[in-house]
């Protein structure tokens, strides 16, 4: 899963790593100058299509239902 929120604890989850692993390879394969909105949209669909293809990624986001301090790092699905 990746974690879609800010912070070190996200930024230490495996799946947010291995989603940063992934962008950064494609940063390497695509050009910079990528910057027509029908481009960046192919190459988010490419690296979700990655993402779930090999390893199932879900994309979460955290809860907002809930302001207690043991519902804070509940993430639900992107809708």
């Amino acid at each position: 899963d990746v974690l879609g929120s800010r912070g070190g604890r996200t930024n230490l989850h495996y799946g947010n790593r291995v989603y940063r692993s992934i962008i950064r390879f494609f940063q390497q394969v695509f050009p910079k100058q990528t910057t027509a909105a029908n481009e960046k949209r192919f190459l988010a669909q490419v690296v979700y299509n990655e993402l779930h293809s090999e390893f199932g990624t879900r994309f979460l986001k955290p809860a907002t239902t809930s302001t207690s301090t043991s519902k804070k790092n509940h993430h639900s699905r992107f809708g």
